[in-house]
């Protein structure tokens, strides 16, 4: 699964459960080390990358239909959009945001 920092959390995204691509989003919160289903993805990931920054997800490769797609998930308006998909497929690579 991949995991990205998002304000006071830590989000969990795809993976392998149960022997399947997972398509669970999941929020664990560092201070009282609860865990919750927090959004479910519409294609199913596992060995995948993301990058948070601000109010976007952005998840890379690892789709299991389709590993070059890159999906983006937009919190203020609580919306999955299909970004252009990469020149290669991708999976256990890694994403960092540079400023």
């Amino acid at each position: 699964m991949a995991t990205v920092r998002h304000g006071g959390t830590m989000l969990l995204i795809g993976g392998v459960e149960n022997g399947k691509a997972s398509k669970k989003i999941i929020e664990y919160d560092f201070e009282t080390g609860q865990s919750k289903v927090l959004l479910t993805m519409k294609t199913e990931r596992a060995y995948c990358s993301c990058v948070c920054r601000g109010n976007t997800l952005i998840v890379i490769g690892g789709a299991k239909d389709d590993p070059a797609a890159v999906d983006c998930f937009n919190f203020l308006s609580n919306s999955w959009k299909r970004l252009p998909p990469m020149a290669e497929a991708r999976i256990l690579a890694s994403a960092v945001v540079v400023n």
